[in-house]
């Protein structure tokens, strides 16, 4: 059974940063447009890598309210939404056709229904082991030829120290765990554990140019002699 994940209020601030009329509150003050900015750029950054459609189904993982799925449509893929946070699913435009609750390390979808997958601001989350649980599961829910495009922070000692704060001290966001940061290398070297192919990756910056995260594009190959 999934847990819920995000409270209401938080939900509605990190739905918030995709702009105005989508969440309410203001935590980051005078860096609230640079956050928002950033936050657009990773959701455009992630649709360009992921591509055309061409009518397959996509499932974007941790959708949260499913800001990617107007424009994955707009490329011409099928979106499907899998969020743990129930408040987060709420707050979602789509119908419940289009949106599950659970968890990222067990996808409740069939072996190879999908051309795509979008994992984008989860994978941070989780110690390495639990990282391979999940491109696992990505790997099995992909036909052969299928893409996937994933996400994982970089190193920031700001940030790391402020996720493992405890509850009572007050920070922009309350996020649901630790980070765990990871190098560019790192995430690729897991991705091939996973027997997904890496394809092509970029170093999403934040302010002074300083590298904030990487987003990695794979593909699950196809076997010898497959049709």
């Amino acid at each position: 059974m999934a847990r819920d994940g995000f409270p209401i209020d938080e939900a509605e601030r990190w739905d918030g940063l995709y702009g105005p009329g989508s969440g309410t509150g203001r935590r980051f003050g005078l860096l609230q447009a640079g956050v928002r900015r950033r936050v657009l750029e990773r959701r455009d950054l992630a649709l360009s890598m992921l591509g055309s459609g061409g009518g397959a189904r996509l499932l974007d993982l941790a959708c949260g309210a499913g800001r990617f799925a107007a424009g994955a449509r707009s490329q011409g893929w099928v979106w499907y939404g899998l969020d743990r946070s129930a408040p987060m699913l709420r707050r979602a435009r789509d119908g419940a056709r289009a949106l599950t609750q659970g968890e990222v390390s067990r996808l409740p979808w069939c072996s190879e229904s999908a051309g795509g997958v979008l994992c984008v601001g989860i994978l941070s989350y989780f110690r390495d082991p639990r990282v391979l649980e999940i491109l696992a599961e990505i790997r099995r829910v992909l036909g052969p030829g299928g893409v996937a495009v994933v996400q994982a922070v970089r190193f920031d000692p700001l940030a790391y120290l402020r996720s493992r704060f405890p509850a009572s001290v007050p920070r922009p966001l309350r996020i649901p765990g630790p980070l765990f940061p990871r190098s560019a290398g790192r995430l690729e070297a897991l991705v091939r554990r996973a027997g997904l192919v890496p394809e092509r990756k970029l170093d999403l910056t934040k302010f002074g140019g300083l590298p904030a995260a990487t987003m990695l594009r794979a593909s699950k190959p196809v076997e010898p002699g497959a049709p």
